[in-house]
């Protein structure tokens, strides 16, 4: 009678697991830790495989073939989290080591994305790891950047994201000086271009471009681009840097 009881407790557990997998009730390790610490029930099937390599799964979708096969989904889903925290880590030392009066060169900035593309960081990480008011502005545009362009996240996800982390309201200065056009035989003066936006704001389509600024560099006419999160005692204010001599 006790182990036909136990078949059946099994069997109800099983159907409860699907369920939750199939409903997507259980997205993230926190949904499934607070699942699991509502009953002694809920707790045995917080602990299955099965859950573990969903969460697994819609987390880092790219990592499924780099799983090490004896490991379960539980204990490769925390050494991926660690590992992508690190990754996030070197990000933020990056910028930290590079940035000169809260301002970065585009070359930096540009090595510190490739950072995180060469790795296949997910959404989640990004948003745990780099979306934090405590971070400079600089990592937390790295994160946006890479988030929009490189994994696709639809702009509403994204912009959820930032007023939940509370820096929506963020703001960046991009600055870039473009050479000076020929004419009549002579070379008219550099001209320094200058935008200021919030991170809420780079998510508009109208603000796009700016990432492809970004993304170009220094090529053909554009000689110089900095990201900067002071607007009025940057680094990079001084004309005669760029104006011809």
């Amino acid at each position: 009678m006790d182990s036909q009881a136990g078949r059946v407790e099994d069997l109800e557990d099983d159907l409860l697991e699907r369920i939750l997998i199939l409903l997507e009730f259980v997205t993230q390790s926190r949904d499934l830790c607070a699942l699991a610490s509502c009953s002694k029930s809920l707790w045995k099937i917080g602990c299955r495989d099965g859950i573990w390599a969903s969460v697994f799964k819609r987390r880092w979708p790219a990592a499924i073939p780099y799983k090490q096969p004896h490991e379960d989904w539980r204990t490769s889903y925390a050494h991926r989290h660690l590992e992508m925290a690190s990754l996030a880590g070197a990000v933020i030392e990056f910028v930290r080591m590079y940035a000169c009066e809260e301002s970065l060169e585009v070359a930096n900035y540009l090595n510190a994305l490739d950072l995180l593309c060469v790795r296949d960081i997910g959404f989640q990480d990004v948003l745990i790891n780099l979306f934090s008011p405590a971070l400079s502005v600089l990592v937390n545009l790295i994160g946006l950047h890479y988030s929009l362009v490189h994994l696709k996240i639809q702009d509403d996800a994204v912009r959820d994201a930032l007023v939940g982390r509370k820096i929506s309201d963020r703001h960046i200065c991009f600055r870039w000086w473009s050479m000076g056009v020929w004419s009549n035989g002579f070379r008219r003066r550099d001209e320094m271009h200058m935008k200021i936006a919030s991170l809420y704001e780079l998510t508009e389509p109208r603000q796009r471009f700016l990432f492809k600024v970004m993304e170009r560099g220094t090529v053909h006419e554009v000689l110089r681009v900095q990201i900067s999160a002071d607007f009025k005692s940057s680094a990079w204010v001084w004309r005669d840097m760029h104006s011809q001599r």
